[in-house]
């Protein structure tokens, strides 16, 4: 038997994350994204369980006005 952990996320998590263009600094917002990147890399057991977990946290980011650019060059080789 093996055991697989992911990101949990209740179905009430309305994903608000600072906006792209509020007036925090450039490298505070792309912290945060690295930061999210890196606890996905130490909860997720499986590529899948991360991938999954990035999608929903990529989708929250464009809503909240970053582009895929933006969010590309945060990852910058973070992940499986």
């Amino acid at each position: 038997m093996r055991l697989e952990t992911g990101i949990y996320r209740k179905a009430a998590a309305v994903d608000m994350y600072i906006q792209a263009n509020s007036a925090h600094p450039w490298a505070l917002k792309m912290g945060v994204v690295k930061g999210e990147l890196i606890r996905y890399l130490t909860r997720c057991s499986t590529e899948e369980r991360f991938e999954k977990a990035w999608a929903r946290f990529r989708a929250a980011l464009l809503t909240r006005g970053y582009t895929g650019g933006q969010i590309q060059k945060a990852r910058g080789g973070v992940g499986w």
